[in-house]
Order: C-alpha cells, then structure tokens, then sequence
C-alpha cells in the first residue's frame, strides 16, 4: 500500500495542509458496503411490514424516538457505504489514519446499521416500553390513532399491552386537581382512561383482551381510585360483555359448563372480588338495556351471575350501606317482567315460553341470593342489614307487575301460582333462617299495601292474594304454605270483613282486583272463583262467605 502526500481538494498551495494517503484497493476483502445494507434492509423491511400489530405499538411508545432515529441513520450509512463503494471503486486516496482503515471504516458502518436493528429487536421483543413521564404522549397519541381507526383486531392488542403499563396509568391520573395544577403527564393518563372508556374499546378487550380487565380491576382496588373515568369504563365494559356471546360472562359459568374457568372465574372475580369495588363503582352492574332490542334469557342469565356475585362480595364485607352499583341492578332486574302488564296479550304459557323462562330465570336469582345469606348464617358470620330488604323488595316488585295480569285465567294462574307462589315463595330456600326473615318483610310489605290506603295497586295485590292463596288457610300440620299461615288467617279474617264494603265504595275495583273467574256474588255476599275443567268441562266453584257492605259512618 504506497503512501503518497495528497493536498486539501487537489490544491497544491494548501501544501500546509498536507496529510499522508494511500488508494484504495478494489480487490481488499469487503464484509459490509452498499449491497449488504440493501439486501439487509430489504429483509428488514420485509419482516417489519409482515410483523404483528403489537410490536409497532411497542415502537410507537417507546421514550427513544425509535423511528425516526432508525430512518435518519440508515440513510447516513445508506449514503456513506455508497460513498465508500464508489471510493473503492475508483481507488480513490483517502487519509492515512491511526485506528481508520477500511475495515474499521467497515466495522462502523455495519455496527451503526446493526445497532438500529438492534434498537428495534430489544424495544419490540425484549424490553417494551410501560407507560412514564417520558413516553406519556406517544402513548396517548397511539391509543388515540388506533381508537380513531377503529380496527377489534388493533384495539385488542392495544387492551393487552396497556395491560403491562395500567397500574402506572390509573397512578398519574388525577383525582382532584384543577386545571392548571394537571401536569402533562396526568393529562395524557387521564386521556388513555377517557379513551377506555369508549364502546369500541372496550368491545375489543372484552373479545380479545380479558387481561387488560383483570389488570385493571385490580389495580383500581389496590390503589383505591373510583374516578369517573373508571365509572365509564365499567359500564362500557359490562355492556359490551353482555352483548358479546363470547365473553367471559358467557365463557365463566360453572364447572359442568366451562371447567377451569367455571370454577376460578378469573375476570368476574376481578370485577367483583371486593366490596369496595362494588361500593365505589356506581355504574359495574348499569350496563346499556335498550327496550326496542331486549335481551333474550342467554343475556339475562349473564348478567344475573354478574349481580349475584357482586351481591355476594358487598353482604359479606361488613356493615355498609346499600351501592348505587346494586340499587342500579335491582332496577334493571325489573326489565326482564316489564312486559307482566295488564296489556299483556298471551292466550297461553307453556313451559319453556320467552316469559316462562325468564321468570324461572328470575326466581333462580333470588333463591341464590337468599342462599348466600343462609350460608353466612350457618357460617356464624353477620351480612349487611339491608340485605334482606333488598331481596324482599324484589319479590314485591314482581309480586306487583304479575298482579297486573288477570286474564286469561290459565296464563294469571301460570304467573301468579306456579312461577311466584310455588316456585318461589313457598321455594326451600325461603323455608330457611334467612329465608324467613326474608318473608317476614314480605308479608308486612303486602299487608300494609292491601289494608293501608286502598287503591288500584292494593286491589291487585288483594286479587293476587286471593288468586295464589285461595278461601281456606291452610291446616297447622301441613308444611306447605305454613309460612304463610299466619298471613293467610288474617288476611281472609279482613277480606270477610270488608271487602263488601270496599265493592261498594269502589264500583271499579272489582275489575281491577278480581282474575278472569273470580267474582263477588252480591245477592249472596259471598266471593266466588270457578275453576274450569282442563277438558273443557264446567269444573268447580268455590266459595267464600263474606260480611255484607256497611253504610259509610256519616260523620
């Protein structure tokens, strides 16, 4: 290699300058030039462009700004390994140096090209970036972007990667703060918990990313945050698992239908594994119920298991008062008897009928829930007061709405006695400790409506007594209906008394108060019910002598 003195741009009068060269030789062994990193690139390219949603997420909100960093390098070593080919093509001098020679000329280069894959492999794979101060905005600006699309299969992968960086999100996000004491990161975590929130969102994770739930659910318990934004992602979140038929409400059952699942119930813990998260968030049992496309019995059933184990978890944890979360189920519970009207237009109900299901679905729920309380009674443990209330108060609901249908008899008779009467109320579960406290409330809810203040609820409450529990209580050693005894006996004890009287005074209330075969005989003073033949023969009567109507005191 002849070294020879060459001057600054071939200028001889720069001979100050001078500096010892050699040329380039053509034929030197070359490992990296300008045909390596097209080659590399390209596959480079090849693998990025093929490569799963997940990892360009991951370079997306990476601190480094990976991107544009990689193009600004390549294209520095793209135009210096041109460069160098062309130098080594020509067998241009270049300077004689120390540690520069062309191998580590070479070594440069390709060390520069490597470090940016390098860069890439270790943020998309091995290190992937977690939520910070640092990375804030390209988090929230990449969750934005993708909600904006809004492609399931790119929102679900979001859901599992903020399922890594969650805790540090629901940690920078503000409670109380004005506006002006927000700092940039908290805007960007309260952002990401907004964008959450949205209906798209959380359709995706509930399909794709169950532990992007998990995470945050326990996260929101352990650092004790019930914001509004977690409010809205809850009930986002249920709503969507209610209408996905793959979600885990419809996957976490029981052991006969789901195994594993059924018995760890992972996600459904999540959401109700605490009392506090059912104490503080408002809206986890509120999901969106539209009238004009009611659920059918599937959904009512997933739902129902959601209530029951948010029931479970708030009665067991100490003396609290009742949840919004639950005051919120009880009325939506209404929604699956609102059609139990007096417009009700069924000629028949047979078994397994849309209503049919739904009330035995509905009598299902309350007869788990008053077990939970008897278990906790055998347990010699103390469950919240206003338990029982509750579930007294949802018997009387559907005792109310069932008493609004009167006709036809075979469908009053369906609802009233054998899927409230003897499904429920006279069920083993209300034969119970707790059950009877539990009938207790309701007997004293049924007698103060029917005696107190008479009116169009009271006369149907009277016919729905009167209809289910018949003219004659029943005997003292006979164990049906033995927990109604005592309300049986004064019940009929005041119907003798003063039911002709309130005929009387109310020309309307028999049309509203008696079911289709039911009557008062004036001529007679006697109440009547015909029980026709199911073969459509004239059946039979019974009777109920009752006091004649009294003059009205003048005073």
């Amino acid at each position: 290699m002849p070294i020879e003195q060459c001057y600054p741009f071939n200028l001889p009068w720069l001979a100050s300058l001078a500096f010892d060269c050699f040329a380039l030789d053509k034929t030197a062994p070359k490992y990296f030039g300008f045909a390596e990193l097209i080659s590399g690139l390209a596959l480079t390219l090849v693998v990025w462009t093929v490569a799963d949603l997940r990892y360009k997420f991951r370079i997306d909100t990476a601190a480094l700004p990976v991107r544009r960093a990689s193009v600004a390098i390549t294209i520095i070593v793209g135009f210096l390994a041109l460069l160098t080919d062309h130098w080594r093509a020509s067998q241009s001098r270049v300077p004689l140096g120390g540690w520069l020679t062309p191998e580590s000329w070479q070594l440069l280069l390709g060390g520069g090209f490597f470090l940016v894959l390098a860069a890439w492999l270790w943020l998309a794979f091995f290190w992937p970036a977690r939520f910070n101060s640092w990375n804030a905005k390209n988090f929230a600006r990449s969750v934005e972007r993708r909600l904006l699309r809004g492609s399931p299969t790119e929102l679900a992968i979001v859901g599992d990667e903020l399922a890594r960086s969650i805790s540090r999100i629901v940690n920078y996000a503000p409670d109380n703060c004005t506006a002006d004491q927000i700092t940039k990161t908290q805007e960007h975590a309260l952002r990401l918990l907004m964008a959450m929130g949205s209906p798209k969102f959380c359709r995706a994770v509930v399909e794709g990313s169950p532990r992007f739930i998990i995470n945050l659910f326990n996260t929101v318990r352990k650092q004790s945050k019930y914001s509004g934004e977690i409010n809205v992602i809850a009930k986002s979140l249920v709503t969507a698992a209610i209408e996905n038929r793959n979600s885990f409400l419809y996957h976490e059952q029981d052991f006969y239908e789901s195994g594993l699942e059924g018995i760890t119930r992972p996600v459904t813990t999540a959401l109700c594994q605490n009392p506090q998260l059912v104490r503080h968030i408002d809206t986890l049992l509120s999901p969106e119920y539209s009238r004009r496309k009611p659920w059918d019995i599937d959904q009512w059933r997933a739902y129902f298991r959601l209530v029951l184990q948010a029931f479970t978890a708030h009665v067991g944890g100490g003396a609290a008062s009742k949840p919004n979360s639950l005051n919120w189920a009880y009325l939506q519970v209404e929604g699956i008897y609102s059609d139990l009207t007096e417009e009700l237009q069924l000629t028949d109900l047979r078994f397994n009928d849309d209503l049919d299901l739904r009330l035995r679905t509905l009598g299902m729920l309350i007869q788990e829930m008053v077990t939970v309380l008897d278990d906790l009674d055998q347990q010699g443990e103390t469950y919240v007061d206003h338990a029982s209330e509750d579930i007294a108060g949802i018997i009387f609901s559907l005792i109310e709405a069932a008493s609004s249908v009167r006709m036809p008899r075979r469908v009053s008779r369906k609802i009233q006695y054998t899927l409230i009467w003897n499904d429920i109320l006279n069920s083993s579960e209300l034969r119970t400790a707790a059950g009877g406290k539990i009938l207790k409330l309701l007997h004293s809810m049924l007698w103060n409506s029917i005696t107190k203040s008479p009116g169009l609820d009271s006369f149907r409450l009277m016919g729905f007594c009167l209809n289910v529990m018949g003219f004659k209580p029943s005997e003292k050693e006979k164990k049906y209906g033995s927990a109604w005894r005592d309300l049986h006996v004064d019940f009929i004890a005041w119907v003798k008394r003063d039911i002709a009287s309130l005929l009387k005074a109310y020309p309307g209330m028999a049309r509203e108060c008696f079911v289709d075969g039911m009557s008062y005989d004036e001529q007679n003073s006697r109440l009547v019910i015909h029980y026709a033949g199911e073969d459509g023969s004239e059946g039979s009567y019974k009777y109920l002598e009752v006091d004649p109507a009294t003059e009205p005191d003048p005073a």
